[in-house]
């Protein structure tokens, strides 16, 4: 136990050093701008024909949770372990009096870490910049909610952490973890998340409780027209569903406590049992 709270924190603060002086990680940080370039576009030439709460709840959704999120969030998760691994660093870490599990978790915590920066920093661009839209003149109407500006706080901060332990746990696991990402997420978070709620099967992506969560917490009044649209999605094409259709926010955030705890021991078992030092071809 002394072994791994020694190791841990010096594997994240390498890792997360080593990812930010990537070049790659320069460009994942220019496609996170694409974010607030296409929030602040959009304010600024639709204005005049939607609120800006509107505008801004349909771009963040599509744009930054059901896009950039997951996106970035796998890239660097599988990344910071497959490198390792293709490197054959690993074999001289856990050769040594390196604890595995100090490995993994630290992986995956600078993986957290370096997404938190990348997406956090787009997301305060946004939130900077729109609410002086209204003060500047560039709007017509009032300015952005307060509620609505920082509706997509708390599920920015959970749904990285449950897709990096995803990507965590197929990267530890899949020689070919990239691409069983990509398939992840187009295959399972893009389409299983949506399918109608009455299927239940959408709990069990992250999506869904980042989505839940970014509903509840925008302005009801100033959001009316997103809100209710997504009802009617979530509902199947009914009309004048209620909110209880949706999850409520502590069912989202438990609901991504489990998915991120079972990718985490998946993790950890399956990094505890695999014999890293052989040669063959997995690696």
């Amino acid at each position: 136990m002394t072994a791994f709270f020694r190791c841990y924190p010096l594997i994240v603060a390498q890792t997360v050093r080593e990812v930010l002086l990537s070049k790659r990680t320069l460009l994942f940080v220019a496609l996170a701008l694409a974010y607030p370039t296409v929030a602040i576009f959009a304010s600024m030439k639709l204005g005049d024909r939607e609120r800006i709460d509107e505008i801004f709840c349909g771009v963040t959704l599509g744009v930054f949770f059901q896009g950039l999120v997951p996106i970035v969030s796998m890239f660097f998760a599988v990344s910071t372990v497959r490198e390792e691994i293709a490197s054959r660093t690993l074999v001289y870490l856990i050769t040594g009096p390196v604890p595995r599990a100090a490995i993994w978790l630290g992986k995956f915590t600078a993986a957290v870490l370096v997404c938190w920066l990348i997406l956090g920093a787009a997301l305060s661009i946004a939130i900077v910049v729109l609410p002086m839209l209204g003060e500047t003149g560039f709007r017509h109407d009032v300015a952005i909610t307060e509620a609505t500006l920082y509706a997509p706080l708390l599920p920015a901060l959970l749904a990285p952490v449950a897709y990096c332990a995803i990507g965590t746990a197929f990267a530890v696991r899949l020689q070919r973890a990239m691409i069983t990402g990509a398939v992840y997420v187009v295959g399972w978070e893009y389409v299983v998340g949506s399918t109608p709620a009455q299927a239940g099967v959408r709990s069990l992506t992250v999506v869904d409780s980042a989505r839940a969560m970014f509903f509840h917490g925008v302005d009801p009044q100033a959001a009316r027209q997103f809100r209710g649209a997504m009802l009617e999605w979530a509902s199947g094409g009914r009309r004048n569903m209620t909110d209880a259709l949706i999850p409520s926010i502590s069912d989202a955030v438990s609901n991504l406590a489990i998915l991120t705890g079972v990718a985490l021991v998946l993790a950890l078992w399956f990094g505890l049992r695999r014999d890293y030092d052989s040669s063959s071809a997995d690696d």
